[in-house]
């Protein structure tokens, strides 16, 4: 019986020190190693800074509009782009720059990802819009009551015309988290678009505010993203929303 018990005592390591062997003459301090898996884990990231988040009213959201490209009578603008496509789950990337003339003159050009030297060319002289592929040596006109004139111009408007976005569009919301304030927006009218989402970039220091992001978000589960640079202010020079004289020009028809 004994004999079993200490058996049983060894297995466990509860050993009399008797039964353990002899020490040594000198024994050395040794700081005892933790497995890995019960050592403390180390904090690999830094704490995240709270963002000071504040929801806005449509009267608060008015009054930072008032100062969006209030004074500039021309403006250059670069962009990117992301179509995403519900039918085939696919997004498409492209790139960008767009002048503007106020209150609605603008020239639109838009280069795929993959640059192949050819661009897109949206032209509105402020009675017609041109569409021209700078491979070809023609461009199309929509008058100004065929649809594809009036959807361009509309999201022209949206950029370069807050303001006036805020009477044509129910607000659903707004939120400012630092210098970032985040505004949703239905249609008051039926459309194509279901709701905006708006970015506003703001900045305290010299009180500049401009239109950072638009998501725009259709019936058809399709959605449209730019994502806009700091407008620059530039000379107002109508030169830059003509063709070029060796350019034929067709009518779209409806």
């Amino acid at each position: 019986m004994i004999f079993r018990f200490l058996i049983l005592m060894t297995f466990f390591g509860f050993t009399h020190p008797s039964y353990a062997n002899p020490p040594k003459d000198k024994v050395e301090d040794k700081k005892i190693q933790l497995p890995e898996a019960s050592k403390p884990a180390k904090a690999t990231k830094k704490i995240e800074e709270k963002k000071n988040t504040k929801d806005l009213t449509l009267n608060e959201v008015s009054s930072y509009a008032e100062s969006i490209n209030s004074t500039a009578k021309a403006m250059t603008i670069n962009f990117q782009e992301e179509l995403y496509r519900d039918a085939r789950k696919v997004t498409l990337f492209k790139t960008g720059y767009a002048y503007f003339i106020k209150p609605d003159m603008f020239r639109w050009e838009v280069s795929p990802a993959k640059q192949n030297n050819a661009k897109e060319v949206w032209i509105f002289d402020g009675k017609d819009l041109f569409q021209h592929n700078t491979k070809e040596k023609y461009a199309t006109r929509y008058s100004s009551k065929l649809g594809k004139n009036q959807q361009l111009r509309e999201l022209v408007d949206i950029i370069i015309n807050f303001k006036a976005l805020l009477s044509k569009y129910r607000f659903d919301g707004a939120k400012k988290e630092d210098e970032l304030i985040h505004v949703k927006l239905t249609p008051k009218q039926k459309s194509e678009i279901v709701f905006l989402e708006i970015t506003l970039q703001t900045t305290e220091k010299n009180k500049k505010i401009f239109m950072q992001g638009l998501t725009l978000h259709f019936e058809d589960k399709n959605r449209t993203h730019f994502k806009f640079e700091p407008p620059q202010e530039s000379k107002e020079d109508k030169n830059r929303l003509s063709l070029g004289k060796d350019i034929k020009i067709t009518n779209a028809f409806e």
